[in-house]
C-alpha cells in the first residue's frame, strides 16, 4: 500500500491534469508538454541516482552539473549531475540528504578518485 505522502502527491499531480505523480515526472515535473525520453526520463522518473551515479562512474569520465530546485531558504533541493563517458551520456538526480554539502564533497572526492573530472560549478559542489 502506497503512503500518505505518495497518495497525496498523486492527488496534486491528478489537480494539475497528470495520471499520476510518475505521470507528472515523466513530464519533467510539469515542464513539459511530452514525456521526456532516454536518460532524460530516467532521470525524472527518480531511478537513476546517488548509487548509479557510482556504479557509472568506475570506468572515469566527466560531469556536468547544476542546481534544478532550491527550497525557499535557497537551498539545493535538487541536483542534477550529467555524466558523459565512452559509453555515452546519463543524466542523475539527486535530492535529500544526497544534496547536503556533506554528501556532495563525499561524492566529488569519491568521483575524483576515480578519475572522473568533476565540473567546478560551485553551487553544486560547494556552498548553496
Amino acid at each position: 500500500m502506497a503512503s500518505a505522502a505518495w497518495e497525496q502527491r498523486n492527488e496534486r499531480a491528478r489537480a494539475l491534469g497528470y495520471d499520476s505523480y510518475y505521470d507528472y515526472r515523466a513530464h519533467d515535473y510539469g515542464r513539459s508538454e511530452s514525456k521526456l525520453s532516454g536518460e532524460r526520463l530516467r532521470a525524472a522518473r527518480g531511478h537513476a541516482g546517488f548509487e548509479d551515479l557510482r556504479a557509472w562512474a568506475r570506468e572515469g569520465g566527466e560531469t556536468v552539473s547544476r542546481i534544478v530546485e532550491r527550497d525557499s531558504k535557497g537551498r539545493r533541493k535538487v541536483v542534477e549531475i550529467q555524466y558523459v563517458d565512452d559509453r555515452g551520456f546519463r543524466a542523475f538526480r539527486l535530492r535529500g540528504h544526497k544534496v547536503s554539502d556533506r554528501s556532495l564533497r563525499a561524492l566529488r572526492a569519491e568521483l575524483e578518485a576515480l578519475d572522473v573530472d568533476v565540473d567546478a560549478y560551485e553551487g553544486v559542489w560547494g556552498p548553496p
